[in-house]
């Protein structure tokens, strides 16, 4: 069977979310399956990529195997909807994959086609997405669930919002975890450092809630106890890129009082998070929605204890294995911060479980069950 996967996030520099998912699938993939042969279509600028050749920056695409190859298509603009459509109209694979939300409007129909829906975030939150990013997410998707032969989505959260807001039919879609990187992320005793920190990992946006947990953090700041046998009051460490309405979040600290306290970090690389998860205090994640929350199954897997909203996918991924809070409520969140903090045999009981918890999921197991997925499609009625 040959499959084609829609590359182009996959080996973009500075990955997060959809990216890491796409380039952790590929990478998994391409080390489990020697029986179908496979195309992926990358999106590389003309002057990093030659016909023949590996793009020289990334060690997955220098270790493919045999049965896959590489099809550039250098535009820079409408790359699906006449770069892909195009390739696959004169050369179509049994299956094509879409890792991301948008499908070509134009394929042929013996084409079969499986699609990854992370999340219905704009459904729930409209008021943080903006036209037209706001219409184009609701339409591809829509047009995807619709018009695709198979969905992948990535958790059961996400598979009831598909069925409830989008009416889909549920033998349409299989549920497939995210994993994390093993030889990466696991606990690194030598991260430990002298100053505490409670650490937030994910994109600067209204949806992570980020403003809440810095005025939460203000709260548990001004409370810890001052005297020299307690706890040192630890920072709130920010890793990740600027997304979208991120004013208020970067003038939160000055707000509530706590300027010096927090550190905002920006982009942080993958190879630098374990350290990262490995020597906090807390991983906070009080998200008003996740599709998955990648994040926090990678701290789980450094041993960090977690606490986590208890909305959407962040049940399905944390289970028994941390603290649940309410994301609207700033003293819930403060009052389990230092709960948490104040609490070293908590933080060591947390730990342990977050570490079994972790060993549930992995990018193999995710990438044996994407084949499976993939290989049924080609024998389904193709979609209206």
């Amino acid at each position: 069977m040959l499959i084609g996967i829609d590359a182009s996030r996959a080996f973009v520099k500075d990955r997060t979310g959809t990216e890491n998912y796409s380039y952790q699938l590929i990478r998994a993939i391409a080390k489990i399956d020697r029986k179908n042969k496979y195309i992926l279509f990358t999106r590389f600028p003309t002057n990093h990529f030659k016909p023949g050749l590996v793009y020289a920056g990334d060690p997955v695409l220098q270790a493919l195997p045999e049965n896959f190859t590489i099809k550039n298509i250098p535009l820079k603009r409408l790359w699906t909807q006449v770069g892909l459509a195009k390739e696959l109209f004169f050369n179509p694979t049994d299956v094509l994959f879409i890792p991301a939300h948008t499908l070509p409007l134009i394929r042929k129909p013996r084409l079969k086609t499986v699609v990854t829906i992370h999340d219905l975030g704009y459904e729930y939150l409209p008021q943080y997405h903006k036209f037209p990013h706001k219409f184009y997410l609701n339409k591809s998707t829509e047009y995807a669930v619709w018009q695709s032969d198979h969905l992948i989505a990535v958790s059961e959260a996400t598979k009831k919002d598909l069925i409830n807001k989008l009416r889909c039919q549920e033998k349409k879609i299989s549920v497939i975890y995210e994993g994390f990187d093993r030889a990466k992320f696991f606990p690194d005793k030598s991260s430990k450092t002298d100053k505490p920190f409670i650490l937030f990992v994910g994109t600067l946006q209204p949806r992570k809630n980020i403003e809440r947990l810095i005025e939460a953090f203000s709260l548990v700041v001004r409370s810890l106890p001052s005297r020299s046998n307690s706890p040192k009051p630890p920072d709130l460490v920010i890793a990740g890129n600027k997304g979208w309405m991120y004013d208020e979040i970067l003038s939160a600290p000055a707000k509530f009082g706590v300027l010096d306290k927090v550190k905002f970090l920006g982009y942080t690389k993958e190879d630098d998070l374990p350290a990262l998860y490995s020597g906090a205090l807390v991983f906070c994640l009080p998200s008003l929605f996740e599709g998955f929350g990648l994040p926090v199954l990678e701290a789980m897997a450094c041993g960090c204890p977690v606490i986590v909203s208890k909305t959407s996918s962040l049940p399905e991924v944390v289970g028994e294995a941390g603290i649940y809070v309410d994301p609207l409520d700033v003293s819930d969140i403060a009052k389990n911060l230092q709960s948490l903090i104040m609490n070293f045999k908590l933080r060591e009981k947390l730990s342990k479980k977050s570490l079994e918890q972790a060993k549930k999921f992995s990018w193999e197991k995710a990438a044996k069950e994407t084949i499976g997925v993939l290989e049924r499609t080609i024998f389904l009625p193709s979609a209206p």
